[in-house]
């Protein structure tokens, strides 16, 4: 407590841990929900979907009887729903962890009486926000994507009053 009472200026050494700390948990928080997802979801693999889709083409072009060309086209397109599949659990997930993860940092952030770990909160929170609307936004209705924004940007608004309010005078 004496060190926040502190009236003395920081000095430059002070400083540079201080943007330390903000900018790793800048970093860290969106980082954390992303790898959290990935840990319990299967990852799209793009990679080796494009591989596999390529030998399939490969065999499809070559192909001489047409079952097997439309044994081949089914396959590519099985292939193609199972990834979009993936890309959606995942994607969504990703949107259902980020967004209340990013919501509470921005909340905790804007309490936190330590400058530079409550400017980490709200910049990381709106980090992790971002990236969780950017994967899972084009999987969620209009509704969802106006009504959460519309959420989010009422929680930030009354917060903003309520903490930055200019005091009311004393009546004399």
């Amino acid at each position: 407590m004496e060190r926040l009472m502190n009236t003395n200026p920081p000095r430059f050494h002070d400083w540079a841990k201080q943007i330390a700390v903000w900018l790793a948990i800048t970093t860290l928080l969106p980082f954390t929900a992303y790898f959290s997802v990935q840990a319990f979801t299967k990852m799209p693999n793009p990679a080796e979907f494009y591989r596999k889709q390529t030998r399939l083409n490969e065999e499809l072009i070559s192909a001489k009887t047409d079952a097997d060309k439309d044994r081949l086209r089914a396959e590519i397109d099985g292939m193609k729903t199972d990834q979009d599949q993936i890309e959606r659990v995942f994607a969504s997930r990703l949107f259902y962890v980020s967004y209340p993860l990013g919501l509470i940092a921005i909340v905790v952030g804007l309490f936190t009486p330590v400058q530079s770990v409550g400017a980490g909160l709200m910049f990381g929170g709106l980090a992790t926000l971002t990236t969780g609307c950017y994967e899972g936004f084009e999987f969620l209705s209009p509704t969802m994507k106006f009504s959460g924004l519309i959420l989010l940007l009422a929680v930030i608004i009354v917060l903003g009053l309520l903490k930055y309010r200019a005091p009311r005078p004393i009546p004399i």
